[in-house]
C-alpha cells in the first residue's frame, strides 16, 4: 500500500491469495500488486469519508484482481502503466464502490494486446520440418578488454522468447534459428550494457 512514493504497509498474500493491509482514512492510495514472476499492477483506492468525525476501525474488501505473469507472451508491460481498477469508500463508509469504467478500460486494453500478439505467439510456437534446415549464427562477444565470457544470448520472436544460451569462456556461441521468421537477439551480461540486433531469416 502506497501514499505517493511512500510505502504505508506491505505483506505477502497467503496461499489462497488473501491479504490484509492497514489503510488511513481520507487518502488517495495505490494498492500495488507485485512479485518476481508477475507484472506490477495497481489498484487505486480513495478512502476519503463524508463524515470525518467517525474513526471506527473497519475491515473492507476491495474487488478481486487478476495478476498477469511476466512470461505470459500475450500481454506487454506497457499495459500495466494504467491502474487496473479504481475504488472509493462509499457514502456510508462501510463498503468500497468500484468505478466500473476503469476496470472495463483496462480489460479492453488487455484484450486488444492479446489479439495483437496472438499471431506472433502462434508463429513462435510453429515448427517446420527438418528438411527446411536451420540458420546457424556463430558469434563471439567482445568487450573493451577483449572477449567476454558468460554473456547470455537470447533470441525473441516478437516479445516471445525463442531460445536462450550462454557463451563459452572464449565468448563464442552458436545460435540455431528457424527460417521464415524475424528475430531480435539480445546479448546481456552483468555490469555491461545490453546490446540488441535484428536477424531476418525469411
Amino acid at each position: 500500500m502506497k501514499d505517493g512514493e511512500g510505502v504505508i504497509s506491505a505483506m505477502q498474500t497467503d496461499k489462497g491469495g488473501k491479504y490484509l493491509l492497514k489503510a488511513p482514512y481520507d487518502k488517495e492510495l495505490d494498492l500495488v500488486f507485485e512479485g518476481k514472476d508477475f507484472h506490477t499492477q495497481i489498484m487505486e483506492i480513495n478512502t476519503v469519508r463524508e463524515n470525518k468525525t467517525d474513526f471506527k476501525k473497519l475491515t473492507l474488501q476491495p474487488p478481486p484482481v487478476k495478476i498477469y505473469e511476466i512470461e505470459d507472451a500475450y500481454v506487454e508491460k506497457e499495459v500495466f502503466k494504467n491502474p487496473m481498477a479504481y475504488v472509493v469508500l462509499s457514502d456510508t463508509g462501510k463498503t468500497f464502490e468500484e468505478d466500473v469504467e476503469v476496470r472495463q478500460e483496462f480489460e479492453e486494453k488487455i484484450n486488444e494486446i492479446k489479439k495483437k500478439n496472438a499471431p506472433v505467439v502462434a508463429l513462435a510456437n510453429e515448427t517446420y520440418p527438418e528438411t527446411f534446415g536451420f540458420l546457424y549464427i556463430d558469434g563471439t562477444i567482445y568487450a573493451d578488454q577483449g572477449k567476454l565470457d558468460s554473456a547470455t544470448v537470447t533470441a525473441f520472436i516478437g516479445n516471445v522468447e525463442y531460445r536462450s544460451l550462454m557463451c563459452d569462456k572464449r565468448g563464442d556461441f552458436e545460435l540455431e534459428l528457424q527460417y521464415n521468421k524475424e528475430y531480435e537477439i539480445k546479448v546481456a551480461r552483468r555490469n555491461h550494457a545490453t546490446m540488441r540486433f535484428l536477424v531476418d531469416a525469411t
